[in-house]
């Protein structure tokens, strides 16, 4: 893995939570995408 410093936080991020956090955001997305449909079905409903 490599290790980027960020100094202003005095943070270190690795390639692998960049990954974790890529993968975090899709599946949020997806979740949220199916969340929207599901509104959307049940306003069609009368």
């Amino acid at each position: 893995a490599q290790w980027w410093t960020i100094p202003v936080i005095d943070f270190k991020a690795s390639t692998p939570l960049i990954f974790d956090i890529g993968v975090y955001l899709a599946v949020l997305g997806s979740v949220m995408g199916m969340v929207m449909a599901l509104m959307e079905v049940d306003k069609d409903e009368p």
